[in-house]
């Protein structure tokens, strides 16, 4: 697929059709069409380098869901308020298996990607650029949201939720001023109640 031309229905608008007509509208008010072009291109790259998996996220065979590239891209633009096609191409890159992820049309992107995925999963302090910021706190929600989803046992997710606690914790001033912060703090101590009651 070439940057530019459009097939009747995208992979993007079929496997995310309430995330991709939410970006379209967005961008279109930018006046942003070739960069909806751009992120279908990229959509369909990744897809058929089978890149985006639900890992650690145990699905049920049949049972339809809103793919974790959707989820990041509806956090960014919901509640990140996020207009631009960067941060969106982050979200499906950075939700994506990194060592699927080749070619040049990714080089400019690939320092970032790493970085954010690095910080999600070893749970590192929160990165000072806002944007790479804003992806991992939507990364971590997204985490939280579906952990009981997983097959990891209670006693290690408790561990996992400490240490996202942890490094939100190291900048709490964040937490009042970003929404992304409020949820994901938000989501943390109702886990702590369920689990304490």
């Amino acid at each position: 697929m070439e940057l530019g031309s459009s097939d009747k229905i995208s992979r993007f608008e079929e496997h995310c059709p309430k995330t991709f007509r939410a970006i379209a509208k967005t961008l279109a008010l930018e006046n942003r069409g070739e960069s909806t072009e751009k992120l279908i291109y990229f959509y369909q790259e990744l897809w058929q380098s089978d890149a985006f998996d639900e890992f650690p996220i145990v699905r049920e065979k049949g049972v339809s869901f809103n793919p974790r590239q959707g989820r990041i891209c509806d956090l960014l633009l919901n509640e990140g308020k996020y207009s631009s096609v960067r941060p969106l191409l982050l979200a499906l890159l950075s939700s994506a298996r990194i060592e699927k992820i080749s070619g040049k049309t990714i080089e400019e992107y690939i320092l970032d990607v790493q970085k954010i995925i690095h910080i999600c999963t070893q749970y590192c302090n929160l990165p000072m650029d806002p944007t790479l910021r804003d992806l991992v706190l939507a990364h971590w929600i997204d985490l939280v949201r579906h952990l009981h989803m997983t097959a990891i046992e209670k006693n290690s997710r408790i561990e996992i939720f400490a240490k996202i606690r942890a490094s939100l914790n190291l900048d709490f001033s964040l937490i009042p001023k970003n929404r992304l912060a409020k949820i994901l703090d938000h989501s943390l101590n109702s886990y702590l109640k369920r689990n304490q009651s």
